[in-house]
C-alpha cells in the first residue's frame, strides 16, 4: 500500500516481515513481505513505485517489524535450507535507495523465538495476527 494521505495504513502478518517506509513529505508505504512476496521483489517494487509517485529519491525511513528469523525459517529440511526475510528485503531497499537514501530501523525480534511476545504460525499454527501500521 502506498499513500500520501493522512489515513492509517495497516498490514497483518504472523511470521512474515512487516515493512513500513516513510518520507518526511508525508509519503508512506506498508508492505507484507512473506517468502513468496520477497522472492517476487515486493519491497524493491514498492520502493521504486514510492519514488515514482512521490518524486523523492532519498530521505526515507524504513521499519522492519517482528518476523521469523533465518534460523527458525527452514524451507527445506532435507537440504537444511533456511530463508532470511530480513536480508532479502534489506538488500531490496538498498538496491532502490542506495545505502544512504534510506535509514532502516530493525526490531530484530523473531516471532518464533519470542513466541511469548508475538504470534507465530510456524511455532503454534495460530490464526492470530500481528497488525503493523503507519499514519
Amino acid at each position: 500500500i502506498i499513500s500520501n494521505q493522512p489515513a492509517t495504513l495497516l498490514i497483518k502478518t504472523t511470521d512474515c516481515l512487516p515493512v513500513i517506509i516513510t518520507h518526511p513529505s508525508g509519503w508512506k508505504a506498508a508492505i507484507h513481505a512473506g517468502r513468496r512476496g520477497t522472492e517476487s521483489e515486493i519491497t524493491m517494487k514498492t520502493a521504486a513505485m514510492l519514488i515514482e509517485a512521490s518524486g523523492y529519491a532519498d530521505g526515507y525511513h524504513a521499519w522492519f517489524g517482528p518476523r521469523i528469523c533465518k534460523s527458525c525459517y527452514q524451507i527445506d529440511p532435507v537440504a537444511n535450507a533456511h530463508f532470511d526475510l530480513f536480508r532479502h528485503n534489506f538488500d531490496q531497499l538498498h538496491s532502490v535507495f542506495g545505502p544512504v537514501g534510506v535509514t532502516v530501523l530493525d526490531t530484530d525480534y523473531c516471532t518464533s523465538c519470542r513466541n511469548d511476545l508475538f504470534f507465530s504460525y510456524r511455532k503454534e499454527a495460530t490464526a492470530e495476527r500481528i497488525f503493523s501500521g503507519v499514519r
